[in-house]
Protein backbone atom coordinates (compact mmCIF):
# COMPACT_ATOMS: atom_id res chain seq x y z
CA UNK A 1 0.00 0.00 0.00
CA UNK A 2 2.75 2.53 0.50
CA UNK A 3 3.85 2.02 -2.44
CA UNK A 4 1.36 2.96 -4.15
CA UNK A 5 0.72 5.59 -2.30
CA UNK A 6 3.97 6.61 -2.82
CA UNK A 7 2.87 6.91 -6.55
CA UNK A 8 -0.34 8.70 -5.95
CA UNK A 9 -2.22 5.74 -7.18
CA UNK A 10 -3.63 4.55 -3.55
CA UNK A 11 -6.67 3.28 -4.91
CA UNK A 12 -5.13 0.38 -7.09
CA UNK A 13 -3.43 -0.87 -4.25
CA UNK A 14 -6.95 -0.77 -1.90
CA UNK A 15 -8.37 -2.77 -4.89
CA UNK A 16 -5.55 -5.27 -5.23
CA UNK A 17 -6.54 -6.19 -1.41
CA UNK A 18 -9.32 -6.42 -1.80
CA UNK A 19 -9.00 -9.33 -4.61
CA UNK A 20 -7.08 -11.33 -1.90
CA UNK A 21 -8.18 -14.42 -0.78
CA UNK A 22 -6.49 -16.23 2.21
CA UNK A 23 -5.63 -20.41 1.97
CA UNK A 24 -4.86 -21.62 5.10
CA UNK A 25 -1.85 -24.07 4.93
CA UNK A 26 -3.85 -26.98 6.78
CA UNK A 27 -5.79 -27.47 4.17
CA UNK A 28 -4.18 -30.72 2.59
CA UNK A 29 -3.67 -32.09 6.18
CA UNK A 30 -7.03 -31.79 7.34
CA UNK A 31 -8.09 -35.19 5.50
CA UNK A 32 -5.48 -36.91 7.93
CA UNK A 33 -6.42 -35.29 11.04
CA UNK A 34 -6.92 -37.46 13.72
CA UNK A 35 -10.59 -39.33 13.80
CA UNK A 36 -12.74 -39.08 16.56
CA UNK A 37 -12.73 -42.67 17.37
CA UNK A 38 -8.79 -42.21 17.83
CA UNK A 39 -9.55 -39.78 20.85
CA UNK A 40 -12.23 -42.76 22.38
CA UNK A 41 -9.11 -44.85 22.66
CA UNK A 42 -9.09 -47.03 19.26
CA UNK A 43 -6.03 -47.52 17.30
CA UNK A 44 -5.19 -46.31 13.89
CA UNK A 45 -3.04 -46.65 11.48
CA UNK A 46 -2.99 -44.08 8.99
CA UNK A 47 -1.48 -45.78 5.36
CA UNK A 48 -0.08 -44.73 2.06
CA UNK A 49 0.24 -46.34 -0.72
CA UNK A 50 3.78 -47.13 -2.22
CA UNK A 51 4.39 -47.87 -5.97
CA UNK A 52 7.36 -48.32 -8.19
CA UNK A 53 7.15 -44.94 -9.34
CA UNK A 54 10.09 -43.08 -7.18
CA UNK A 55 8.05 -39.41 -7.87
CA UNK A 56 4.91 -40.11 -7.45
CA UNK A 57 1.98 -38.63 -5.20
CA UNK A 58 2.59 -41.23 -2.61
CA UNK A 59 5.80 -39.42 -1.65
CA UNK A 60 3.56 -36.10 -0.71
CA UNK A 61 0.98 -38.42 1.22
CA UNK A 62 3.94 -40.08 3.37
CA UNK A 63 5.62 -36.80 4.04
CA UNK A 64 1.77 -35.38 5.14
CA UNK A 65 1.37 -37.96 7.43
CA UNK A 66 4.94 -38.41 8.96
CA UNK A 67 4.44 -34.90 10.00
CA UNK A 68 0.45 -35.10 11.33
CA UNK A 69 0.78 -38.37 13.35
CA UNK A 70 3.27 -40.60 15.33
CA UNK A 71 6.20 -42.45 13.89
CA UNK A 72 4.53 -45.37 14.93
CA UNK A 73 0.93 -44.51 13.45
CA UNK A 74 2.36 -44.34 9.70
CA UNK A 75 2.43 -47.35 7.81
CA UNK A 76 3.17 -47.88 4.12
CA UNK A 77 0.61 -50.34 2.00
CA UNK A 78 3.00 -51.81 -0.87
CA UNK A 79 1.21 -51.93 -4.30
CA UNK A 80 2.96 -54.41 -6.21
CA UNK A 81 1.25 -53.61 -10.01
CA UNK A 82 2.81 -57.28 -12.39
CA UNK A 83 0.57 -59.27 -9.23
CA UNK A 84 -2.23 -56.29 -8.77
CA UNK A 85 -2.15 -57.40 -5.47
CA UNK A 86 -1.54 -54.60 -2.06
CA UNK A 87 0.23 -55.91 0.63
CA UNK A 88 -0.95 -54.56 4.08
CA UNK A 89 1.62 -54.15 7.07
CA UNK A 90 1.86 -55.99 9.95
CA UNK A 91 0.15 -54.31 12.58
CA UNK A 92 -2.86 -54.94 15.29
CA UNK A 93 -4.81 -52.02 15.07
CA UNK A 94 -8.59 -51.42 14.56
CA UNK A 95 -8.56 -49.18 11.75
CA UNK A 96 -6.55 -48.46 8.23
CA UNK A 97 -6.93 -44.92 7.29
Amino acid sequence: MEQFNKLGIGYIGKRLLMQIKVIRFDGPTRPFAAKEHEMLGQKVCYCYISDEDPGGSWVSIKDLLTHAHKPENVACVVWNSESGEIQFPACTVDDFV
